[in-house]
């Protein structure tokens, strides 16, 4: 009998989701722009890399409404989300299937902003 871990996720910004395809799974950081209670969509935005207009994600967080603490959905809360890219109407604006949300607390932006950096070089 052969076991199988789940695949890790991949480290990514908010404006590289657009580039991957569905079904990837992705690991970010983002500020929340917005929550539609009725939808359970998350609207996240992170601008990096700063030369961009702002880029947003929608967070689908269905699946977590009984485990989720709500002041993380409150506008301005930072959040780390490790979830898979779903389709999406627009391209440009990807939707994500929340596994897992969690406080990004006193998060260094500077610092992850350079790991993504060191990330893209590789």
């Amino acid at each position: 009998m052969s076991y199988s871990s789940p695949l890790p996720s991949r480290l990514c910004a908010i404006s590289q989701l657009s580039m991957l395809r569905s079904g990837d799974k992705v690991r970010f950081l983002g500020c929340v722009n917005q929550y539609h209670e009725s939808t359970a969509l998350l609207s996240l935005f992170h601008n990096f890399p700063s030369s961009q207009d702002q880029q947003t994600t929608q967070v689908d967080i269905s699946q977590l409404l009984d485990t989720i603490d709500h002041q993380h959905l409150q506008v301005g809360a930072w959040l780390n989300v490790i979830g898979y890219i779903t389709p999406s109407a627009s391209k440009s604006r990807p939707k994500i299937q929340a596994i897992i949300v969690w406080s990004a607390g006193a998060i260094n932006l500077q610092q992850y902003e350079n790991a993504l950096i060191s990330r893209q070089t590789i």
